[in-house]
């Protein structure tokens, strides 16, 4: 989430896309279109495997759907809204997910 955050604060835009006024498509965005989601999905694998709990281990996947389901879906429109055919173009080169 660092990495990102930097990333946002050098080209002095919001983490809140409502705010935003530049897409940023450099650093870990290169990579995906999502990083901050990829940095809390892996912290959530490492919690279910130091549990040692069977049931915990199901846990990334619960959060990866409910993240995509939820916030990726809606954060995906008002970048669409925001940034128009250059969002359209950035999302056919970078994926979603690593």
């Amino acid at each position: 989430m660092g990495k990102a955050r930097d990333l946002f604060k050098k080209h002095q835009t919001s983490l809140n896309i409502e705010k935003s006024n530049q897409l940023i498509r450099e650093g870990v965005f290169s990579k995906t279109r999502n990083p901050m989601y990829v940095g809390m999905c892996i912290l959530v694998i490492g919690f279910s495997i130091l549990s040692t709990n069977v049931i915990a281990l199901s846990l990334p996947f619960i959060f990866l759907v409910l993240v995509n389901l939820i916030y990726i879906k809606k954060e995906e429109h008002l970048m669409f809204e925001e940034f128009g055919e250059e969002y359209i173009e950035y999302k056919k080169k970078v994926r979603r997910f690593i």
